[in-house]
């Protein structure tokens, strides 16, 4: 090997290869002209799972509000969510239950009402808030229109510091294609208001507005406008549940599965490897080669093969353990009972399973499921009201 080939190791974000400046490139004793230099370089691409933070910014045209100044807040939850199974069935698990709870009360579905409730109630879980499209009739008495928007397109206006209401609210379907949505691509529509006349900032009563957006949150300390949701705190347990799986993952993309590497310190002849390379093959891999001995023949000792070990129980067994206090915590994080995943439950219990299981599912509706329902129906039975049968 060239003595002037040495390893490096930086971090490459977002996806991009980062190559070393021709500064560092010297600073390593070489040349940067060299043909091919930037190959001499092992790259290693350290991936890590965003943790999604509330940070309100206004945008660069001071007309709303960002969530992140990157605008990648709604982007990063859904990164959770769909990535941490943890997480994703509680979510889903409590999303199913309220609406099992709603049909046990007999509530009366208006025309078309079920499907955007069902919608913007996973919106509300996912996000602590969500938004609809309403359109009123000509003399807005009542809602023509009320269609479940996508969370993650909106971006809240400036506030009133009258009022302290949002005034209007930015939609677009490019926030992240765009880098913070081109003015273009961006439609305001206002509060949702059910007077059918408002007073201006001149003092002027002029006619509401028939096409606005609704829009509700939970309450969250120190948030203007955006909310938290219910597990916002746990955000980095399930970042850290799919760093661990994604570990596991890289492991088996890079052929590390097999938890060794055979070094031959020797010298064969191509033929002789490859022979050599089939027999490893055929003895120790397949469905049917667990357990299996290895006997590897050398000439003497100093150019015997060594079977280096990595991955070994040890690290396993680390990493078990804190997958299991990852998931143990995001479940504690939702006022989850651990056992109604139906996992970890096999002798823990004891005879009267199905009482404990009982009474967890009664404590876990009682103390979670209505009080989130209840606050969601809060917010939708606003609309509600509004809404027809047609």
């Amino acid at each position: 090997m060239d003595e002037n080939v040495k390893d490096i190791t930086f971090q490459v974000e977002s996806g991009e290869l980062n190559t070393p400046s021709k500064e560092v490139i010297q600073q390593l004793g070489i040349d940067p002209e060299l043909k091919d230099v930037k190959k001499r370089f092992l790259m290693v691409n350290f991936d890590s799972v965003p943790i999604p933070r509330l940070r309100e910014t206004k945008n660069s045209g001071g007309d709303f509000y960002l969530p992140t100044p990157d605008n990648r807040y709604f982007a990063d939850v859904l990164n959770l969510y769909w990535n941490s199974e943890t997480l994703s069935q509680i979510i889903d698990d409590l999303h199913q239950r309220i609406l099992l709870e709603i049909n046990i009360n007999d509530k009366k579905w208006k025309e078309g009402e079920e499907e955007e409730y069902s919608k913007s109630l996973l919106d509300y879980l996912l996000y602590g808030m969500f938004s609809t499209q309403c359109i009123w009739s000509n003399n807005h008495i009542f809602l023509l229109e009320n269609k479940h928007l996508d969370m993650s397109k909106v971006r809240c206006g400036l506030i009133n510091e009258d009022n302290g209401l949002i005034e209007q609210y930015a939609f677009s379907n490019y926030w992240l294609k765009w880098g913070g949505g081109a003015s273009q691509d961006i439609k305001y529509l206002p509060r949702f208001n059910s007077n059918v006349q408002y007073l201006d900032k001149n003092d002027k009563m002029c006619d509401t507005p028939n096409h606005q957006i609704y829009f509700y949150k939970r309450y969250s300390p120190y948030s203007d406008v955006y909310a938290k949701s219910r597990w916002y705190k746990i955000h980095r347990w399930c970042a850290i549940e799919i760093a661990i799986q994604d570990y596991y993952h890289n492991l088996l993309n890079n052929g590390m599965g097999a938890n060794c590497i055979i070094s031959v310190n020797q010298n064969y002849s191509p033929e002789d490897q490859e022979m050599f390379v089939r027999n490893i093959k055929e003895e120790l891999t397949g469905p049917h080669s667990g357990g299996r001995q290895a006997f590897i023949f050398s000439d003497d000792k100093d150019h015997a093969p060594t079977i280096e070990k990595f991955n070994e129980g040890p690290d396993d067994e680390k990493y078990q353990w804190l997958l299991d206090k990852a998931q143990e915590r995001i479940s504690t994080g939702m006022n989850y009972p651990w056992v109604l995943f139906g996992q970890k439950v096999a002798g823990q219990l004891g005879q009267s399973s199905a009482d404990d299981l009982k009474f967890y599912e009664d404590r876990y509706t009682q103390k979670t499921v209505i009080p989130v329902m209840n606050k969601f129906e809060k917010g939708w039975n606003i609309l509600s009201k509004y809404m027809i049968n047609q």
